[in-house]
């Protein structure tokens, strides 16, 4: 009982940072730059979480949903949480950019491996897949 209860917390802790880092940037307002935000929410997954994003989002896609399941496991909450933010993130960055970029496609390949990995079929996940795919071609 004792491991489950940690790994119930290490999920809650997951859900935390990650709706934070989602709020923190659907919060954006006008005035502030979106690179300054964005290296916020990078440095709070890495002291919080220990994940360093700008690593993650040079790997290949092999080597990234490797990174997944070595971190996140198959935990959906989390997981859809990560696409959520890695989603908002290459959305927040502008038209085009490679940045914008590794954004999308690491929010493109979470949620594949979610929708991969899931015992249960989700019409919403893709839903989103579809439009992280409309917003990379755009």
């Amino acid at each position: 009982m004792q491991q489950r209860d940690l790994i119930k917390d290490q999920i809650d802790q997951l859900g935390k940072v990650f709706g934070k880092g989602i709020a923190r940037i659907l919060s954006l307002d006008n005035n502030e730059d979106i690179l300054t935000v964005l290296e916020e929410v990078e440095k709070e997954l890495s002291t919080k979480l220990n994940i360093d994003l700008k690593e993650w989002l040079n790997l290949d896609q092999e080597a990234y949903e490797q990174a997944l399941k070595d971190r996140l496991n198959t935990h959906e909450q989390p997981l859809e949480l990560l696409g959520n933010l890695l989603f908002e993130m290459g959305k927040s960055c502008g038209p085009e950019g490679l940045l914008r970029r590794q954004y999308l496609e690491k929010a493109l390949w979470t949620y594949t491996y979610l929708h991969q990995q899931s015992n249960t079929f989700s019409m919403s996940r893709l839903t989103i897949i579809n439009a992280i795919r409309k917003e990379i071609n755009e």
